[in-house]
């Protein structure tokens, strides 16, 4: 099916959808918790959460108390190594650029990511996009992390438009929630989740690559 005539705008999530970072992000994590003696469970399960709180509820489950000063250190460590390693290989997505750079020219564009303000810039400067999106808001500017709905109604407000009028793309368990929880359609891309775990979230279309946002047969569910 083709994107609905009403929408005029689109949200991007970041990681997952234009930034293959889950590797990266997946190898920060382990790498402070190593230092704690604790392993990471799958990375879907944790995947756009924001820092502080997956650490918190990690420790939480492994029956260790989620010091504040712990969770800090946790956080800053983890952010700082992915930070690293994000900066060295710039996992930009297949045609992420191009297909930004195309949907620009007929929609108003956002970024709406749970990873904080720097972690965004990494990626705007690595792609080269900054002046696609018409909106960007990181993680550091809303008072609560995805599944909340917060950046998603921060977004539209920025964008003045209604739930209706835009469409989301999302790749994580707590992004759907939140786009949804928003009232906004979602459009699922495959990697974090396979199509069966997205079809159980009830997304609006499925993707398996960016470019498919330019093509007249997105994949309804």
């Amino acid at each position: 099916m083709k994107i609905p005539e009403n929408v005029q705008a689109i949200i991007f999530d970041m990681d997952g959808v234009l930034w293959d970072s889950s590797a990266a992000h997946a190898q920060a994590i382990q790498e402070v918790l190593d230092e704690i003696g604790l392993q990471m469970p799958a990375y879907h399960l944790i995947a756009g959460r924001r820092t502080n709180e997956m650490f918190a509820h990690l420790l939480q489950g492994a029956g260790r108390l989620p010091d504040a000063t712990l969770v800090e250190k946790l956080t800053l460590g983890k952010q700082v190594r992915a930070r690293q390693l994000l900066a060295e290989t710039r996992p930009l997505f297949p045609h992420c650029q191009r297909v930004v750079r195309q949907l620009r020219k007929k929609y108003r564009l956002a970024l709406a990511s749970s990873a904080s303000l720097a972690s965004v810039r990494v990626f705007l400067e690595a792609a080269q996009l900054t002046d696609c999106f018409q909106v960007v808001l990181s993680g550091d500017e809303v008072p609560h992390a995805k599944p909340d709905p917060g950046i998603y109604l921060e977004a539209l407000r920025r964008l003045q438009v209604t739930p209706e009028q835009a469409l989301v793309v999302e790749d994580a368990i707590t992004g759907i929630q939140a786009a949804q929880g928003a009232g906004i359609r979602v459009v699922g891309m495959t990697g974090t989740l396979t199509a069966d775990q997205l079809r159980l979230y009830s997304v609006f279309a499925m993707i398996n690559s960016l470019d498919a946002l330019l093509a007249d047969d997105i994949s309804h569910c």
